[in-house]
């Protein structure tokens, strides 16, 4: 693990990036989640899992994120966050047509599970404008020294002047180097908690409601897990 001084100083360099950093990113994400169950699922069986990533993350900086002007980095190219302003999180027909053959060559067979990831994603997103963090990563040798929280800070700090929604946690009571703890607050089963180990935001349903809501963040985990668990037994079996 690099050094306090060393993260540091990377953690003051964060600014947007630009087209000619996009290879250097594309890399730090694919090793990011070189080992990431969903991309294990959507990437199954396959040696060349690293160059694939490479490959789809290029082509999604290039053509899409870098677009939208949100995308941050750090002076070394250590940390990566990719954003999506409010309203530009869905990638319209015409341009998904457009992306396509480059699509087929940089996942080959592997297009389908990718396409239905994407899909469901899309499903799940919330009605109200958001700024959309499409994907987050930090190089492995880096993590855990406050990369991830820097990356965000940009849009977060936005976000904050223009009011939108996140749980506030006290100093005191933060458990996440990287400042995700506002986003990562905890579900009621039925009713308010008396203490949490978060504090759970006024806005935050409960599991009693979110189940019966197709549309709920929970339904989306469960989801998820319910593909991930049937394409593994698919895979023992064959």
């Amino acid at each position: 693990m690099v050094s306090v001084e060393a993260a540091s100083e990377q953690a003051g360099s964060v600014g947007r990036a630009g087209a000619g950093e996009v290879r250097a990113m594309a890399g730090v994400l694919a090793r990011a989640f070189h080992e990431d169950p969903a991309f294990g699922w959507v990437l199954r069986g396959d040696e060349r899992r690293m160059k694939i990533l490479e490959r789809g993350f290029e082509l999604f900086l290039r053509r899409v994120w870098i677009e939208h002007e949100e995308t941050y980095t750090t002076a070394g190219t250590v940390a990566v966050a990719a954003w999506e302003p409010p309203g530009q999180w869905k990638v319209p027909i015409g341009k998904q047509l457009r992306l396509l053959p480059a699509m087929v060559r940089a996942f080959g067979r592997h297009l389908p599970r990718v396409l239905k990831a994407l899909t469901v994603l899309e499903g799940k997103h919330p009605r109200e404008p958001h700024y959309y963090l499409a994907f987050i990563g930090v190089e492995p040798e880096w993590q855990g020294r406050g990369l991830g929280g820097a990356v965000m800070g940009p849009v977060l700090d936005r976000c904050d002047e223009l009011g939108m929604p996140e749980v506030k946690i006290p100093l005191e009571r933060i458990r996440d180097v990287d400042a995700r703890d506002g986003a990562r607050t905890p579900l009621p089963w039925n009713g308010p908690w008396t203490d949490p180990w978060l504090p759970v935001g006024d806005n935050v349903a409960s599991v009693a409601e979110q189940r019966s809501d197709p549309d709920s963040f929970l339904s989306l985990c469960r989801e998820l897990l319910a593909r991930r668990r049937a394409s593994s037994a698919g895979s023992s079996r064959s």
